[in-house]
Order: structure tokens, then sequence, then C-alpha cells
């Protein structure tokens, strides 16, 4: 309902170029895969009519957008504390009116970036991953003065090193060096965190009263849902392996970064390594999902092959819209405090507990100090 075409959207409008760009899920071992993509995203989700172009919308909704936008980052100057109902009332206000007057420039945008996740790397979502990916670094270490080492840090550690972890480990060119938009993209981000304006950038994406930390995190979130996504279908149509080489493929790119900072910059002593853990069941999760309902469906179970897009492996942009859009649902829900873990690692916390008692009660594993110190007959002392 809130997205169904007006007669008032132009043809061109509706019709114009989609933004192509070289993606994590195009087929690199094919001839020119320098500007290949996996495919051809359709014009039309469901009928509505898709770009993400604002250069040719209406030029009364791009003053909407503006006006909009200066509410939002205005909101807790106009009232510094919100309750939850207030919080509610307003965002399903703001959600009303955008999607009755801005749609064209706010909401099909939005769902286009989605769909284009699927052939290409959208600036909607590279962007803000690469200056998440820098503030991060500076978060972690501080108001230091900025080095090379915070650029290349920031890049593999939170930027592209799962990517490049798991294209190197598949036998894969590592895309995340190749791509026309990543580097740039990720000097231009680095930049703006670390010399923005009065520092307005940083402080802005630190604020958790701010609309632009929340913007961000959802922009996030969508890269972190998609590029797993991404990696289990190039592996699928990469290699001949079809079950374990894109679970794998997929679970290295949402997690061989976390893995890579936990190691060279946090160590042992990180506070982090529950959120590592965390991350690991989360990805695994989304990585068995979509390769049953992509892979496995198209490999093994002769779905519709142009909906599902079984030649480059891709899925329906139906299943993509609806994953990738509770991801962010969820995301968010947990950035405010309305949800403390995802769903995929609460159940694997549960199969862990139960597998646990199992364990212990056959006497599988290694044994507890106790159990130790009664079979030897030693004593156990208690520390400090």
């Amino acid at each position: 309902l809130i997205l169904t075409p007006l007669p008032t959207v132009s043809e061109t409008y509706a019709r114009s170029i989609m933004a192509f760009g070289r993606s994590s899920t195009s087929g690199h071992l094919s001839k020119d895969y320098e500007t290949a993509t996996a495919g051809v995203a359709e014009h039309e989700f469901l009928g509505i009519p898709l770009n993400n172009d604002l250069s040719t919308a209406p030029i009364e909704q791009l003053v909407g957008l503006a006006a909009v936008l200066l509410v939002l980052l205005s909101k807790n100057r106009i009232r510094a504390k919100w309750s939850l109902y207030e919080s509610i009332f307003f965002w399903i206000a703001m959600t009303a009116i955008t999607a009755i007057f801005l749609r064209d420039v706010i909401w099909i945008p939005i769902l286009t970036t989605i769909i284009y996740t699927r052939t290409a790397y959208p600036y909607l979502v590279v962007m803000p991953h690469c200056i998440v990916a820098a503030a991060s670094y500076r978060s972690l270490r501080g108001d230091t003065t900025p080095t090379v080492t915070s650029m290349g840090l920031g890049f593999i550690c939170w930027g592209f090193g799962g990517s490049i972890v798991s294209d190197v480990l598949m036998g894969l060119p590592a895309t995340a060096l190749g791509h026309a938009r990543i580097i740039p993209c990720y000097l231009l981000g680095w930049i703006l965190v670390w010399y923005s304006p009065f520092d307005v950038v940083y402080r802005q994406l630190t604020d958790r009263t701010s609309f632009v930390h929340y913007l961000f995190i959802a922009c996030e979130s969508v890269d972190s849902v998609t590029t797993p996504m991404g990696r289990i279908s190039r592996g699928a149509r990469e290699l001949k392996n079809k079950i374990t080489a894109p679970l794998a493929a997929g679970l290295l790119a949402g997690t061989g970064g976390s893995l890579i900072r936990f190691q060279v910059l946090e160590g042992e002593k990180a506070p982090l390594y529950a959120s590592v853990e965390s991350g690991v069941w989360k990805t695994l999760g989304y990585s068995i999902l979509w390769w049953f309902l992509v892979v496995y469906q198209c490999e093994y179970n002769n779905v519709d092959g142009t909906m599902n897009h079984c030649d480059s492996y891709n899925g329906s942009e139906e299943l993509r819209v609806v994953i990738v859009s509770l991801h962010i649902v969820w995301t968010l829900a947990c950035d405010v405090g309305y949800a403390t873990s995802h769903p995929f690692v609460f159940l694997a916390k549960r199969l862990g507990k139960a597998l646990s008692v199992v364990s212990k009660a056959v006497k599988l594993g290694p044994s507890t100090k106790d159990e130790v110190a009664n079979m030897t007959g030693t004593k156990v002392e208690k520390q400090d």
C-alpha cells in the first residue's frame, strides 16, 4: 500500500538507468570480469518502479526530503527526552507522512538499494560501511592522531577483511581490492571520520541520540547481511562444491574481519569476545537460511529458475527484501535496547546448553578440575 505506484511518477523517473558496479556477487572468472555483474536487476518490484537516482525526482519532494532531514536532526533539540510511547508515535507519524508524500525520494530509493545489492554495491551501502569502519577503529583506539595504521587496520578489521579472507580461502579473486568503488569510498570515509569540519561526522555517528547514528546503523546492517548472501551465491556459482563451499564462504565473509580484529587489536583481554562469538552464530544462521532457500532450492528442487535467478544463485527479489528488512528492524531494535539478542544467537545458546547437559551426562569432552581431583585423589586449591 505504501509503495503502490502513483500515476504522477514519470516514465523517465521510473525507468532511469540503475546504478551498476562490479559487485561481490559478480562472476570474476568470466571474460571482462572487471565490468561484469551477476545479472540485471529488474526495473520494477511487484509493480513498484525502482530508482535510486534522486536527481530526477520531483523538486517538491526534494524540498520535502530536506525538511524531513532537518526535523530529524533537530528532534532532540526540540525536546531532550522522549518516552517510549512518544518515540513510537513520532516514528509512526514520520513513516506515514513520508510514505504518502515523499516515497519517491525515501522509500523507493531504499527498496531499490536493497534489491540492487543482488548485482551491485550501491553507494548508499558502501559509503556508510566505510565510514563506520573508520569510526570503529577510532572509537577503540581513542581520539589519537590518525596514521596509516588506522587507515589499514580499519579497512581490514572492520571494513573488508571478511570478504578478503573468504575470497582468498575459497581460491577466488579478492574483490575488495579490485572493486571500482571500495577503495575510493573508504579513503573518503576515513577522511570524513578524522578530518570533517568540527568533527561533525564522528560526533554525529557516535551520538546515540542523533538520527545520523541510526541511519548509519541501518545502512550498515544492509551490508552485514548481504555480504554473506553474496559470497554464498558467488561460491555456488564459481565452485563445483554446492554445499560446504558456499556455506564456508558466507561464514568467512561475515566473521573474518571480526576474527582478525580480535587477534590483532583486542587479544585475550578483549571485552567483546562474546560479540565475536555472537557474530559467528548470527552469520552462520543467515548463511544456512540463504543457502537452503536459494542454492539448495535451485540445485535440488527445480524451482522457478528465472524468478529465483538460479543461473547466478542470487535468489528472488522478494526473498532478499524480506531478509534484509527484517535484519534492519532487528538491528535497530537491539541498538535502542528493545531487543537483547538475535534469534539465531538465542537458538545457538539454547542448543549449546542442551548439548552440554548431554555431554556431561555421558562424560564427553575434557573433565573439570573437580572431576580430575576425585579421580586422582588430589585437592583442588581455591583461588582468591
